[in-house]
């Protein structure tokens, strides 16, 4: 009887030898009996990275049916399957027969497949073929992103394989001549010049083949890539040839990068190699590069060099960048532009304050294409060329600190129109670190103040600070003055500390930056606005970027469109951006996603982020309320984007069918109510089942209980980093005698009581520590990192009072604040504590503090601070008491499994009973274990 193997290799060899496929089996590239690949791959051609992947079960019942959905679904999750199938044989196929199977398979008709997506089966039905069929169902791919990730592949590839024939030497004169550098502050060598290098040489052998087959003159004629490739010998000489008779044309802005570049390799054979393997490279794709309306460098760029942790600067996913620029630019826009009139959307001003490569700026140009035909029948008929020409010189402002992000946006905007005025064009560098008028610039903050030099407690303006415009002929100085003129500013603005950000800088520089970065904060608090200035975080970069969004904005319809962490929309430190936003605009929609998939927005990040829509008409009216949508499916590609945004102003509009059954949840609230006003956080990103949420603020309100600060005071967390920075671990007892919780071990920590791992000694020069640890030490522990699908506790209860190396000691060793309680009674209220926090309700205080992700997050001091715990005075501290230690060495289960947890459950009875106006637990207790974070399960 035919195995399922053996039926995968026969068809493999039946779509190869009679349909000229080209399919793998799963065996050619099994790995140790892991499964590294599907049943079978389905490739274009031979060598490309991306694949159909086809899962095949024999039977076509329907439990069969969902086993190959299942394990179709899963391969979405790898970066490079872009389609999946499910393949059910019949059960003839199993059997023992006298027809070949290789003949069987060829002429079957009765093959039962089905397109999956993440969701389970693309149109709900399974349908049945032949081969035929299955191939044209694997040839079902967004084109649009398949010719996007086809050109970054092929791009990616050259330019990593050409970066390798430069030397040190000539790395090193790159560097130079690109003002980066070659080695960071740390000593550490970067490949950042070499491949930069190739990037801009390979975007410019594009421009050149673009330009070659459009109705741009270019004196002398350009020669035919292909016949430039056929010539090597002469690549670098015959390039820098075609290049300079661009120049002078115009094209300065992505031209002279690549001049510079190419005059700086010495002639030899390995430059030779570079060149050739970049223009093959580039003649594979460059018919493809038409057809791309979204980003393809912004992947490449931000892959390839890996500076996100440095600089902050977080590329924007494609499928993100069309789903914001959807969203952002509605329909209702255009309702006034009529065929006569087209030349209004020339006036639609729209800005990126930090535009990378270009990629939001791209997704708001395509996005504004797509409205225009989806009403061409009122529009007059218009080259697609053209439009993209109007958007570039009169729409789109794109405004970043550095110069490669520039000429790579400048080179994007081109490529779909190449016959661009460069002088119209609205790219600026923002001058970061010190200009050439000798003063010191912070980059696009400095709008903020426009020059605001602070000389003798007078504030000097200018119009704005003067800045780098690119230009036909290189560059010019600009001053900016888009202040109140946007209609939208969409950003994915840079997410790092201003420290870090800086440090490619050199010492004396980077600190006047800093101090530059303090006066622009201050200025904009004490002399010009104040809620804006109250939305500047110092330490924040990040902060910086919604001020000056609400400065460039219209202020009767302006429209604010962003990518933020979620710790924004829920930290204390995000208060000051939240009241802005409240105070200033309506806030329409925020999205974030629980796609364990996916769960970020961009695309070199681990943070949890979340999208914001935020518009004017509305500023001030009571009753207007904000969608919080919550993602079981967060987008991929651009039809999946495409699909979602769709869906998204359907139920915008009361019909959210479509976005619960196929993307996830949509709840309405009302944000300008007090307890937002003051600026309360949005707890409402922090869980993919709104009723959390809301259960959370009715606890936080409970009059029984008080914020952990008000009880222990403030200072009283004793932090992990002092305790890694002062000792180091000993397995013997150590006078004086300081004990730790050294280790976050999940399989370990099954108990609310827990034993002490390991003895601390001071590190050299750290005896004076000793005493401190010794004061904080406590037999309470709280989580400073929890592994939510595997944690089973959160506080930690120690018998012998210790510290924490991931863990904060709870510093109980004093009275607790403002109590009757005495020294004798605080060991007590640590157990008691203990149960609270395992409580469901305590947990879910927890997951209501959650930073960074959602998935495993961080808690940090001043979120531990005001977490609720029980007013001592005001509950039955005995029976808490007493019911810990009952309990104290019985097994919890995980989280995932909290609401069938018989421990748990006796806590929550107890806890209920203890303390009073308490919410039911048995609900909490199953909502907690169904949300994507804590189960951890893919959708």
């Amino acid at each position: 009887m035919p195995k399922e193997d053996a039926i995968n290799g026969i068809l493999v060899a039946v779509l190869s030898r009679e349909y000229k496929v080209h399919a793998l089996p799963e065996h050619q590239t099994k790995l140790n009996s892991k499964r590294k690949y599907p049943d079978i791959r389905i490739h274009e051609k031979h060598g490309d990275k991306y694949f159909t992947a086809v899962e095949c079960k024999i039977g076509q019942d329907k439990s069969t049916q969902k086993e190959a959905i299942n394990n179709a679904r899963r391969w979405l999750e790898n970066s490079e399957c872009w389609n999946a199938i499910a393949l059910c044989y019949p059960e003839k196929f199993g059997e023992n027969t006298s027809v070949p199977l290789y003949n069987l398979i060829e002429s079957s008709k009765c093959l039962l497949m089905a397109k999956v997506n993440h969701d389970g089966v693309v149109g709900k039905y399974f349908h049945k073929g032949n081969l035929s069929d299955l191939i044209d169902l694997s040839a079902t791919i967004d084109e649009e992103t398949k010719n996007t990730r086809l050109v970054t592949n092929i791009l990616e590839t050259a330019i990593k394989d050409g970066a390798n024939y430069l030397s040190e030497k000539q790395n090193k004169i790159l560097a130079d001549r690109l003002e980066i550098p070659y080695v960071e502050k740390s000593g550490r060598k970067v490949p950042k010049p070499a491949r930069i290098a190739c990037l801009i040489l390979a975007n410019t052998m594009l421009l050149q083949n673009r330009l070659n087959y459009s109705s741009v003159e270019i004196e002398g004629g350009l020669q035919n890539l292909i016949e430039i490739n056929d010539n090597h010998l002469s690549l670098q000489k015959t390039l820098l040839e075609n290049w300079k008779k661009i120049r002078k044309k115009n094209y300065a802005p992505v031209i002279d990068p690549a001049i510079l570049i190419i005059k700086s390799l010495t002639p030899s054979h390995s430059t030779s190699r570079l060149l050739y393997v970049l223009l093959n490279a580039v003649i594979k794709c460059a018919s493809l590069i038409l057809k791309v309306q979204t980003d393809y460098i912004g992947p490449l760029y931000h892959g390839l060099l890996d500076t996100a942790r440095y600089d902050g600067s977080f590329y924007t996913n494609v499928s993100t960048s069309v789903l914001l620029s959807e969203l952002a630019i509605t329909p209702e826009w255009f309702n006034d532009i009529t065929q006569s009139d087209i030349s209004k959307v020339s006036k639609i001003k729209i800005c990126d304050p930090a535009c990378g490569t270009g990629t939001l700026l791209m997704s708001s140009a395509r996005s504004i294409k797509r409205r225009i035909k989806e009403n061409e029948s009122r529009y007059q008929v218009i080259d697609e060329a053209v439009i993209h020409r109007h958007l570039v010189e009169d729409v789109l402002h794109g405004w970043d600190i550095n110069r490669h992000a520039i000429h790579l946006s400048a080179s994007m905007l081109t490529m779909n129109a190449p016959t661009i005025d460069y002088n119209k064009m609205n790219l600026l560098r923002m001058h970061h670190g010190v200009a050439p008028d000798g003063q010191t610039r912070a980059g696009s903050i400095d709008i903020l103040v426009g020059e605001g030099l602070y000389m003798q407690d007078q504030i000097t303006y200018r119009d704005h600070a003067i800045q780098e415009r690119i230009t036909a002929e290189g560059t010019t100085e600009y001053a900016p003055n888009l202040d109140g003129k946007c209609d939208l500013v969409i950003m994915n603005p840079p997410f790092t500390r201003n420290d870090i950000r800086n440090k490619h800088l050199p010492s004396s520089i980077e600190k006047k930056v800093r101090d530059r970065e303090k006066t622009v904060a201050g200025l904009v608090k004490s002399k010009m606005d104040g809620i804006k200035g109250n939305a500047i975080v110092q330490d924040s970069i990040n902060s910086f970027f919604t001020p000056i969004a609400d400065q460039l904005l219209k202020v009767d319809k302006g429209t604010l469109a962003a990518v933020q962490p979620t710790t924004t929309f829920t930290s204390a430190s995000g208060t000051g951006c939240r009241m802005l936003l409240i105070n200033r605009f309506h806030i329409h929609l925020v999205i974030t996603s629980h796609d364990n998939n996916n769960i970020n927005f961009s695309g070199n990040t681990r943070i949890h982020e979340s999208l914001l829509i935020a518009r004017r008409p509305e500023i001030g009216i009571k009753g207007q309320k904000t969608a919080f949508i919550s993602l079981k499916k967060n987008p991929t590609d651009t039809f999946e984007a495409q699909k979602l945004s769709g869906a998204i102003r359907k139920a915008l509009k009361g019909e959210t069918s479509t976005l619960k059954l196929h993307y996830g949840s949509i709840f309405f609230e009302e944000l300008n109510t007090e307890e937002f006003i003051r600026g309360d956080g949005w707890n409402q990103t922090s869980f993919y089942n709104q009723i959390l949420s809301k259960k959370y603020r009715e606890i936080s309100k409970n009059q029984y209980l008080t914020p952990l600060v008000n009880v222990i005071g403030r200072q009283k967390l004793y932090g992990s980093g002092s305790v890694r920075n002062s000792f180091d671990k000993s397995e013997d007892p150590q006078y004086p005698d300081i004990r730790a919780l050294w280790f976050t071990k999940s399989q370990r920590e099954k108990c609310l009581k827990t034993e002490f791992d390991t003895y601390l000694i001071a590190k050299k020069g750290k005896k004076s520590n000793i005493e401190l640890a010794q004061k904080k030490k406590s037999h309470l522990l709280l989580p400073e990192k929890m592994y939510l699908k595997a944690s089973r506790t959160s506080a930690r209860f120690v018998e012998h009072p210790s510290v924490g190396s991931h863990f904060l000691a709870v510093c109980t060793t004093d009275v607790p604040r403002n109590t009757k309680f005495t020294t004798s009674d605080v060991k007590g209220i640590c157990k008691a504590y203990c149960l609270w926090f395992n409580s469901t309700y305590g947990i879910l205080s927890f997951l209501n503090i959650r930073s960074r992700k959602l998935t495993y997050p961080d808690f940090a001091v001043s979120y531990l601070e005001s977490l609720p715990v029980p007013k001592l005075e005001k509950c039955n501290l005995s029976l808490l008491i007493k019911t810990f230690d009952k309990l104290a060495e019985k097994e919890l289960r995980p989280l995932p499994e909290m609401s069938i947890d018989p421990v748990r459950k006796e806590i929550d009875n107890v806890v209920q009973t203890s303390i009073q106006g308490l919410p039911d637990a048995e609900q909490l207790r199953i909502l907690i274990s169904e949300e994507p974070s804590i189960h951890g399960r893919k959708w």
